[in-house]
């Protein structure tokens, strides 16, 4: 008895000694005792410290918070003043972070996609100007991009104010609406049809469009021979190899229909169905404005209903999010393809406009009251929001819509009406933007 309880102390102690020397053991040990040492260390560190202002009657402390900052931030909010505290100047910092932070990922995570696309193309030239931008920008400093965008394009490029679109009235030719219906009934045909001539009709169909354009800048006739061009192409595409079947079929098609559209709009306009003119008249407002005073954009203002809509918007997206899940499972398990992506826009752009003509069923009054002279007088609705007389917040109160979007409107010298971006943090959106995206390319190339 006394020899087994010998050798099983032994083994006792033989694993109590493996156990000290396992190298896991040792490596959690040694973090333990490290850990305490910082804490120690910064807590002796800690005491010294507050011990020595304590003694020259220096508490610190975060009531500084609530002292007058009184300096000025170029991007704040309108409750943002000079009066305003420490704490709400820093919270300006962290709301301005985070915009910069939302918009420049989304811009950045879209135009880094597409550039990296453009790296793996087959085109010599531009697979060539995406590895430029791509190395370029990669290995340039941030903050000399920060200085260039800033210094050279808004201060330099933008002194006279630049408006996107100009203001007046753009004329829109009816042949334009014949290449997009075109486009689309190929784009459709192809989805729908199983033949390989199908890949090349949109191919043919836009060289059709860039020649009979030329054509129409040289001179007007030209584009007259481009149905007998086209019935040619037409005929000609049944002899010719499948392969480039498609391409003459898509050119030719194109190329024809464009002239009967042209006809059928000659006999259209002799029996007055149509307007006597060639182009749709299209007046068009300056929705944005670039100048070295900043960058101002339409404005989106909730209005008293915008809590209902959002309810519907935010189901469409728990929607959308459930059947994304689930049709991947039903993809993973039967390996049928599913477009999962497209029922999952349509489930939120049908919940969204489902929701603003829910909200707009709701009868607003006919009358509402306005203080006039301290007097408390009834006025028509809708002429009275439409007037230059309304107020934001009366706008916001009375309207039917979920939310308004505010066109930037200038009477004189300053803006009254629209979001505005201060140069330097447009500065610096676009130098983010742009530096990022060039990492996203290269994340998707690879």
């Amino acid at each position: 008895m006394r020899g087994r309880f010998m050798i099983a102390e032994k083994r006792h102690q033989g694993s109590v000694l493996d156990f000290l020397r396992d190298i896991r053991v040792l490596q959690i040990v040694g973090q333990i005792i490290f850990g305490i040492i910082v804490v120690a260390a910064l807590a002796i560190l800690w005491t010294q410290i507050f011990s020595s202002l304590e003694a020259k009657n220096l508490t610190p402390n975060f009531d500084f918070l609530e002292s007058r900052s009184g300096f000025v931030i170029a991007e704040h909010p309108d409750w943002y003043t000079t009066n305003s505290t420490y704490g709400q100047a820093f919270l300006v910092g962290v709301i301005n972070t985070l915009r910069a932070v939302s918009i420049g990922l989304v811009l950045a995570t879209i135009l880094g996609i597409f550039i990296g696309i453009f790296l793996l193309s087959r085109n010599w030239l531009i697979r060539n100007i995406a590895r430029a931008y791509v190395e370029l920008l990669r290995n340039t400093p941030l903050l000399v991009q920060l200085i260039f965008w800033y210094f050279v394009v808004m201060l330099q490029i933008f002194k006279d104010e630049v408006t996107i679109p100009n203001e007046g009235i753009a004329y829109i030719p009816l042949r334009y609406i014949t290449y997009v219906l075109v486009l689309a009934g190929m784009v459709l045909y192809g989805r729908m049809s199983r033949s390989p001539s199908r890949l090349g009709m949109p191919s043919g169909a836009i060289l059709a469009i860039i020649l009979i354009e030329l054509a129409y800048l040289i001179t007007e006739p030209a584009p007259l021979l481009f149905p007998a061009v086209g019935f040619l192409f037409l005929l000609g595409a049944n002899f010719i190899s499948i392969n480039r079947r498609g391409y003459l079929l898509g050119f030719g098609l194109l190329a024809f229909l464009q002239w009967l559209a042209s006809a059928v709009y000659v006999i259209f306009k002799g029996l007055s169905i149509l307007p006597d003119a060639e182009v749709l008249p299209l007046e068009t407002y300056p929705v944005f404005f670039i100048s070295n005073k900043g960058f101002v954009m339409p404005e989106i203002l909730p209005t008293a209903r915008f809590n209902e809509w959002l309810a519907f918007a935010v189901l469409g997206l728990i929607v959308a999010f459930a059947i994304w899940v689930y049709a991947g499972r039903v993809t993973e398990t039967t390996g049928r393809p599913i477009p999962r992506g497209w029922y999952a826009i349509l489930s939120i752009v049908g919940f969204s406009l489902g929701g603003w003509f829910f909200v707009g069923t709701e009868a607003p009054p006919e009358q509402i009251p306005i203080v006039q002279d301290g007097e408390i007088v009834y006025m028509d609705r809708v002429s009275y929001l439409t007037s230059e007389d309304a107020t934001r917040d009366e706008k916001a109160l009375y309207s039917v819509e979920p939310f308004l979007v505010l066109l930037p409107e200038k009477p004189k010298f300053r803006f009254t009406q629209g979001t505005q971006v201060t140069p330097e943090y447009t500065a610096l959106v676009l130098g983010l933007v742009i530096y990022t995206s060039a990492f996203i390319a290269e994340i998707v190339r690879a």
